[in-house]
């Protein structure tokens, strides 16, 4: 298993804690200012590395570190 030595930057907490309220990449991107491809890469590279097959199983497992 892969320890969570990795930190998320600000982008990526946004991101999380968006997705978290329900809101799509797309609405995500909007928000942040950026373009819904960097928003989907962000997260497509966070599950990955996290070993989560769902952006909701990314959440949840990340909570602690976006608060």
């Amino acid at each position: 298993m892969i320890t969570t030595e990795k930190k998320l930057d600000d982008i990526d907490k946004k991101i999380l804690k968006l997705a978290g309220d329900g809101l799509t990449a797309k609405e995500i991107a909007y928000e942040i200012n950026e373009k819904q491809k960097a928003v989907e890469r962000r997260i497509r590279i966070m599950k990955e590395y996290y070993q989560c097959k769902s952006t909701t199983h990314l959440v949840t497992k990340l909570i602690n570190e976006i608060r």
